[in-house]
């Protein structure tokens, strides 16, 4: 299990607003190896995707759909000089995001979309399953409870602000869901495998609980 954790400093101190934190936990054995997500876009051309949402589909791996609100920003080694354009370099201060941590981030194996304040993100991350499968994860929920647990207590969380939720169907799939507080953010993380050998964590922080479980609801492995 490995936590990768992207910590957003400005003038040498964490910033205490919403959204400090680029968070994704992968899932995998030491052999395991990523699952390239480079070249995603933004699609509106779903006929069933409702008024005011659009798709989201990595055109690269081609290996899920999700919905989010029509106002969403990619964030990407593509996309990030034309945003700070777009909606200039205070947004990003503003919501606590340093640009210099941003343009170092390996996009490789993540998507990440945030709210038009950029205030909300949520990110998808795709790695190697390497053997281990959605009923695994279903029969193996307390150990993996407790592999979560001591991975984020290891970077300093607090115990009691980790906490395993339950396994669940939530519109067509079943997630392995967790929820972490850390650095005034709450993450709330969904893990799912594909029949083949993908493991996708998908991480929510500071979501307004309804779009986070449209958005949800919306996923579809392809």
């Amino acid at each position: 299990m490995i936590y990768i954790q992207f910590l957003l400093y400005r003038k040498g101190k964490f910033m205490k607003k919403s959204i400090l934190t680029l968070c994704a936990l992968l899932l995998c054995t030491a052999a395991g190896t990523v699952v390239s997500a480079q070249e995603t876009e933004l699609s509106t051309e779903e006929a069933a995707v409702k008024e005011g949402w659009m798709l989201y589909t990595s055109a690269s791996s081609e290996l899920y759909t999700i919905e989010v609100p029509d106002d969403y920003i990619e964030l990407s080694a593509d996309t990030l000089d034309t945003l700070m354009d777009t909606v200039g370099e205070d947004v990003f201060e503003n919501a606590g995001l340093d640009l210099s941590i941003l343009g170092s981030i390996d996009y490789s194996n993540t998507d990440y979309l945030y709210s038009a304040d950029m205030l909300s993100n949520l990110n998808v991350q795709i790695s190697k399953a390497s053997g281990l499968t959605q009923d695994m994860i279903t029969s193996m929920k307390d150990d993996l409870d407790a592999q979560m647990a001591a991975t984020y207590m290891a970077i300093g969380v607090a115990e009691e602000d980790c906490e395993p939720m339950d396994v669940e169907q939530i519109g067509e799939n079943t997630f392995y869901r967790y929820t972490v507080s850390m650095m005034d953010s709450t993450m709330h993380q969904y893990i799912i495998c594909n029949e083949d050998t993908d493991m996708f964590t998908i991480t929510f922080t500071n979501f307004d609980e309804e779009i986070e479980k449209e958005i949800i609801e919306s996923w579809k492995l392809l």
